[in-house]
């Protein structure tokens, strides 16, 4: 926008006699441009008496018009998980600036009704300017309303300035799954000297599936454990396939946050991802290695854990933890994917 213009011809207000003065309404004369303009009023009192004006700067626009996403769906969010998702909201061309406030309600049928506590909207209030768009965080959290894995629905209401759209209701849906269970024991053998249990943070998850022996592959989502063949819609932490030499992993750091893009990754040792044994650490003084190449010391009947650091799409903090792989063969196939652990908390993590 340009600075400030000289004073454009604004339609003039109605006075009322006396000392009561009242403005009923102000508006742009034909052919007044789009902008910043200045409004000038001029009081004048009986014939013949004293003249005083004042100056105040103005916007000149169309009414705001507001366009909001129609819907937001979290997909699947694990009990203990935290998901954030923006909703995008427009203003639209030559318009006055839009405010809007929002909330979120337990209702779902529009009635802006209900406190919901596992959805927030951190910065409930905005403006965007004319032409502008902007995004309104929203915040789901299952574990601070308890609840239930399976569907959920609520709703966040907007107020707006836009005279066509005073509310806007937005549906909201959850899909609460469990996620990786809690460490209870289960690959620990509970005889070995020295074996000591995880911390409440620690995460397992069985798996058991083998690798798709393709150029696919299967990917697996370490926070929620979802583990599937690969495919272009999910963001997954990695990606195990055949690229017709062999086993190879491949890490989406490319998709991840510039603060741990370069952290995640797996162990190495000697320029090869390691086949760690049980009672190994797995933390930040950790080698970890985020090449897309090939697992070479999974072959021939190798069976140990690939030490990992990851994002973890639930927390968005960086964990560390392991994946259980056995493999068979001179190139790394058929491989089997066991089970999975992982502290949630960023802490290092020792392979029970």
């Amino acid at each position: 926008m340009p600075n400030q213009s000289p004073s454009r011809s604004i339609h003039s207000f109605i006075g009322c006699e006396s000392s009561a003065q009242a403005i009923e309404a102000i508006s742009a004369a034909p052919g007044t441009s789009i902008g910043p303009a200045t409004l000038t009023i001029t009081g004048t009192g009986n014939p013949g008496g004293l003249a005083r004006s004042a100056s105040i700067g103005v916007l000149v626009g169309n009414p705001p018009s507001a366009l909001v996403d129609a819907s937001v769906d979290y997909g699947n969010v694990v009990v203990l998980g935290k998901q954030s998702r923006g909703v995008s909201i427009a203003n639209a061309e030559n318009s006055v600036p839009l405010t809007y406030t929002a909330n979120a309600y337990a209702s779902s049928d529009g009635s802006c009704t209900g406190a919901v506590a596992w959805l927030s909207v951190p910065m409930p209030t905005g403006t965007v300017a004319g032409g502008h768009s902007g995004s309104i965080g929203l915040t789901a959290q299952p574990s601070a309303a308890g609840l239930d894995v399976g569907s959920h629905a609520a709703e966040v209401c907007l107020a707006t300035n836009d005279p066509a759209q005073a509310q806007i209701v937005i549906p909201v849906t959850i899909n609460v799954v469990p996620g990786p269970a809690a460490y209870d024991g289960i690959f620990r053998s509970g005889f070995e000297s020295g074996e000591t249990q995880p911390g409440a943070n620690f995460y397992t998850f069985v798996i058991d599936q083998p690798v798709e022996d393709s150029q696919a592959g299967s990917a697996l989502d370490l926070a929620t454990g979802n583990y599937h063949e690969w495919n272009l819609a999910d963001v997954d932490n990695i990606n195990l396939y055949d690229d017709s030499t062999g086993l190879q992993v491949y890490w989406y750091n490319d998709e991840l946050p510039g603060s741990v893009r370069n952290k995640v990754g797996g162990v190495a040792s000697g320029g090869k991802y390691a086949v760690l044994a049980r009672g190994a650490t797995i933390g930040p003084s950790s080698t970890f290695n985020r090449s897309i190449s090939a697992l070479a010391n999974w072959q021939a009947g190798a069976d140990g854990y690939l030490g990992i650091a990851f994002y973890n799409s639930q927390t968005h903090v960086l964990n560390y933890g392991y994946i259980h792989l056995v493999a068979s063969g001179p190139s790394g196939f058929p491989a089997q994917v066991l089970d999975y652990g992982f502290d949630n908390t960023g802490a290092a993590v020792t392979i029970p």
